[in-house]
């Protein structure tokens, strides 16, 4: 095993490690990126709702998290060629997946799958809302991205 190799398995041993009886993955998920999100080199990158963070990029998926400020949003947005899978950590808000609408807690889990428009708002005056997004596809990239206007006066809270 070369040493990049070995590195990454000692980081992903670490990060497993400490697993309750009877966790659940979402649980464990949950509770370990709040514990220890200094495991993983990341970059960082600053938006006018918040950050995002990549923790792990592969060929074949991207592990990132996204901290919404409050009372901030994303654009509504859709992708061609990823499907994304989000947990979320800490905080609450709205999340709109093709139109539809209903709230987030921690350890809710969405799935988003290409060409649908999906939008999330953090709801709280005081405190970010966490999210775990992972992408799955053929191109992972910031750039397979489609943004519409969207009326968030129109969500009720």
């Amino acid at each position: 095993m070369d040493k990049d190799n070995q590195d990454q398995n000692t980081r992903l041993s670490n990060f497993y490690k400490g697993a309750m009886s009877g966790e659940s993955w979402d649980d464990f998920l949950v509770r370990r990126m709040q514990e220890k999100r200094e495991i993983f080199n990341k970059s960082f990158t600053s938006r006018k709702w918040g950050t995002y963070e990549i923790l792990v990029e592969e060929k074949e998926y991207l592990i990132k998290i996204l901290t919404i400020f409050p009372r901030k949003n994303i654009s509504m947005q859709r992708h061609t060629h990823r499907t994304e899978d989000w947990l979320v950590l800490e905080g609450k808000g709205i999340f709109v997946l093709d139109y539809k609408t209903f709230p987030i807690v921690p350890k809710n889990r969405i799935k988003v799958l290409p060409l649908s428009w999906h939008w999330v708002k953090n709801t709280s005056y005081d405190n970010p809302l966490c999210i775990l997004e992972t992408w799955f596809g053929d191109i992972l990239e910031e750039s397979d991205i489609e943004r519409e206007d969207y009326d968030e006066t129109a969500v009720p809270e």
